[in-house]
């Protein structure tokens, strides 16, 4: 049962029990008072009267009588009449009674009165003397007065389980559309473009026109998505000829060039080799977003990250820095894509590179247990918080021109992502205390 169904059960619920209580409450008080009503109200004379008469009644021994005269009191006030002797033995009755006070008429001394509950009934009794002194006790009493004290108990009980089932049906037959719509939600926005939900799980019209908008909206956010997939990729394939043909060009032209002319054509060789990194990225991201099968091999880990270290620590020479690569050197062996993981790890290192102050040092740390992790740390200027998640989207640039003075595109950190997670493995960007941006590369190990 999630939030939702508890929030939901918990409203219904409580304002159900307040309404249970307030109506037991005002329906048992008004109907105790009427039990009570019916014996307290009758005037103490006449009472006194009808106990005195039933008492001389019993007195001249005309038992018959007595029993006659209790069943006319009580047809006529709708009251259970007993006449008991002065020790609380039962002398005459006037119809089925229950709850017989006989330990509180044994109790009764003087000519007192008393009002008196008593298990099955509520009693008013009143001690007698007939005129040959003997004393006897008349009762009058209301019967039920046991389910004022029992009963409702148990009727409360019962509405708060039935109660208790029907909020809890109730919260479900609300919250269950809306669970089923932030399930789908959530898997939407995690990246699974073919979520949808079913009519199935709707429970009113409102609820089905809800989920057929949601199936629409998803319908067209994937169209969207992989009209845009296709685009990359037709972009990609279609750039790789002219650019073959600008190289071929500029090969021939350096042949005749003059002294002028070089200045102009490293320009272009520049500006093709950076269009040829684009283009190389570009491929790279179509096949990770076509979900094409990894092509998997067993690898030597720590070889592949060492080699990357070398490379990148050649490149950061030209600025007097270096990259040094701590931790473990000893094989590790795993099962992947040996081009997609290198692509991932040496675009992570290459990024810390460019961002290194110069005379700066990137730390690569191996580190070896239950999975791989692979820790690059740039002293550069970091990434604001609120944009560490962006930048490993296509083409996200940060504000603040950290990839344009580079000249980052924005490519390389969504192919790392993309490729750790078809490898079963995940990404976390942070900025250092201390300044620089800290990327941790984790995969399963296999």
């Amino acid at each position: 049962m999630n939030r939702l169904v508890v929030k939901v059960f918990l409203w219904f619920w409580l304002t159900a029990i307040v309404c249970i209580v307030l109506s037991a409450a005002i329906f048992f008080r008004s109907r105790s008072e009427g039990y009570l009503g019916r014996l307290t109200t009758i005037d103490p004379a006449s009472f006194r009267v009808m106990a005195q008469t039933v008492a001389d009644m019993a007195d001249s021994g005309d038992t018959a009588h007595v029993a006659l005269m209790l069943r006319r009191i009580s047809k006529e006030s709708h009251l259970e009449t007993v006449l008991l002797s002065d020790g609380g033995s039962v002398l005459a009755i006037g119809g089925p009674v229950q709850g017989l006070p006989l330990k509180a008429a044994s109790l009764m001394t003087g000519s007192d009165e008393k009002l008196d509950r008593y298990p099955g009934a509520l009693w008013r009794l009143k001690r007698v003397v007939a005129s040959s002194g003997r004393a006897y006790i008349f009762a009058c009493g209301i019967h039920g007065n046991a389910r004022l004290l029992v009963t409702p108990v148990l009727r409360i009980g019962l509405l708060l389980v039935a109660t208790t089932i029907a909020c809890a049906l109730l919260a479900r037959f609300i919250s269950r559309p809306i669970a089923e719509l932030s399930r789908a939600s959530r898997a939407l926005a995690d990246g699974n473009l073919d979520t949808r939900v079913h009519p199935s799980s709707a429970n009113s019209d409102e609820t089905r026109r809800l989920f057929a908008d949601f199936n629409a909206m998803a319908e067209r956010l994937g169209g969207s998505v992989d009209a845009q997939k296709r685009l990359l990729a037709d972009i990609s394939h279609e750039l790789r000829s002219p650019l073959a043909r600008v190289n071929l060009a500029l090969g021939l032209a350096r042949r005749v060039q003059s002294d002028e002319l070089r200045p102009y054509l490293d320009r272009i060789e520049a500006s093709s080799e950076r269009i040829d990194e684009l283009v190389g990225h570009l491929v790279t991201l179509s096949v990770l977003d076509s979900a094409s099968p990894l092509v998997r091999g067993r690898i030597d880990f720590a070889e592949l990250v060492t080699a990357i270290v070398d490379d990148a620590n050649f490149e950061a020479r030209a600025r007097d820095g270096k990259v040094t690569l701590v931790g473990a050197t000893e094989p590790v062996w795993m099962e992947g894509d040996r081009n997609l993981l290198r692509s991932a790890i040496e675009n992570v290192v290459r990024n810390a590179v460019r961002h290194e102050p110069d005379g700066g040092e990137v730390l690569v740390d191996l580190a070896v247990t239950d999975a791989i992790t692979v820790t690059v740390r740039d002293h550069g200027p970091g990434v604001p918080d609120a944009e560490l998640a962006a930048i490993l989207q296509p083409f996200y640039r940060v504000e603040a021109a950290r990839d344009r003075k580079s000249g980052g595109v924005g490519l390389g950190l969504a192919i790392s992502h993309r490729a750790l997670v078809a490898h079963g493995g995940a990404i976390a960007l942070a900025n250092a205390t201390d300044g620089g941006l800290q990327v941790t590369m984790m995969l399963p190990r296999q």
